[in-house]
């Protein structure tokens, strides 16, 4: 089953913004998280869809919607979208070579005068960052996934995850989670960032489950709250999303 949605979008360009939010004494901008992601996903009936999204022509950025949570994430920028409250934060990625973390930049609205699975024309959505105009058109293709498993629980996703990210002329990092049969989370990296947290499976017979996350010593230290879900393919692919007041996180880990 798939839906084709057009979205109205503002064009991307948020360093030049500014962003809103509190800057301390390391430059960082941030903004306290509003998005209750715990509640969203306890609330949720099990809709979930997987797609990407183009923006103003880069079709880098692929989209997952978990009930009323829509997370976005591409070279340019990650945005976290509340459906429930129409809110949307923004991130944006400094270094596209390793677009899997993103700085927070500021926030916006989505309108809409469908429910995001009618939502087939022009209008029907409309994403702002803060006091930006709506320009240019997304294009975003929906598609709910076979290889999402709402059979999931804590003792089956339980291992020991790793990816390679950045690119190798940087130096790639080396990351590894492991998650045990009760949820508790250890990990790190080579440049010595340190993971400690819990996951929980908010809704019994959804495979969607939360995350809080600690993270130290390290660029983009913070406490951390997301959701993540296996992906079932030739190997299975926690697909995992962070978010702070400063930083955005994502990763498909195997």
């Amino acid at each position: 089953m798939k839906q084709y949605l057009l979205v109205s979008v503002m064009v991307f360009g948020l360093a030049a913004c500014g962003g809103s939010g509190n800057s301390d004494t390391d430059g960082a901008v941030s903004s306290p998280m509003t998005t209750d992601i715990k509640t969203n996903l306890e609330q949720s009936t099990g809709d979930t869809a997987f797609g990407q999204i183009v923006i103003n022509g880069v079709s880098s950025h692929k989209a997952v919607q978990l009930g009323d949570l829509l997370l976005i994430s591409g070279t340019k920028n990650h945005i976290l979208i509340d459906m429930s409250l129409n809110e949307a934060r923004f991130y944006e990625v400094p270094d596209n070579d390793f677009d899997e973390i993103a700085e927070y930049s500021g926030m916006g609205v989505m309108t809409n005068t469908k429910p995001i699975k009618d939502a087939e024309t022009l209008g029907d959505i409309t994403l702002t960052f803060e006091d930006e105009p709506t320009k240019d058109a997304a294009f975003m293709d929906f598609t709910f996934s076979n290889s999402y498993s709402s059979s999931e629980t804590i003792s089956t996703i339980s291992d020991t995850y790793t990816e390679q990210y950045g690119e190798y002329y940087k130096g790639y990092q080396n990351l590894s989670v492991t998650i045990d049969s009760v949820g508790v989370l250890t990990g790190s990296d080579d440049s010595g960032c340190i993971l400690n947290g819990d996951v929980s499976q908010p809704k019994s017979g959804v495979g969607v489950f939360y995350f809080e996350v600690n993270i130290a010593n390290c660029d983009y230290s913070g406490d951390y709250i997301g959701a993540g879900y296996l992906e079932k393919d030739n190997v299975n692919y926690l697909n995992l999303y962070l978010y702070s007041e400063k930083h955005a996180l994502n990763f498909r880990m195997y």
